[in-house]
């Protein structure tokens, strides 16, 4: 992973896709919980590793929904959820996220004394 670059590689031709992501990781209510902004996505498990696997499941799960959309519609899609093609690479997409953990605390309203992770994820 490229330091601190979230990366989608696309192929729409063989309906593959790699992803260089970093999820927020923290408890909550006894769960973990992987929220993933450049995505905004999320997902949970009773322990990190629970957690972890479940937000690769889901990630896996979203790009096969974005493949299906089609090549035009998957980039306008991800072009909402803010991500722009790389201009040197056609099959390359990256994100312009610039989600803090203070964001993350506020969108779910987590108290100041949990502590949030941030994991990378290569899916």
């Amino acid at each position: 992973m490229e330091a601190n670059r979230e990366i989608l590689r696309i192929d729409h031709r063989n309906k593959v896709c790699h992803a260089d992501l970093y999820a927020m990781a923290f408890l909550e209510d006894g769960s973990t919980i992987f929220y993933i902004p450049s995505l905004r996505i999320s997902a949970y498990g009773d322990n990190f590793d629970e957690a972890k696997q479940m937000a690769e499941e889901v990630v896996d799960d979203f790009f096969k929904s974005l493949l299906n959309l089609g090549e035009s519609e998957g980039t306008k899609k991800l072009i909402e959820l803010g991500w722009k093609r790389s201009p040197l690479f056609k099959k390359r997409m990256e994100a312009l996220s610039t989600t803090t953990f203070e964001d993350i605390k506020r969108e779910f309203n987590i108290p100041d004394e949990v502590k949030i992770e941030e994991v990378a994820l290569e899916v």
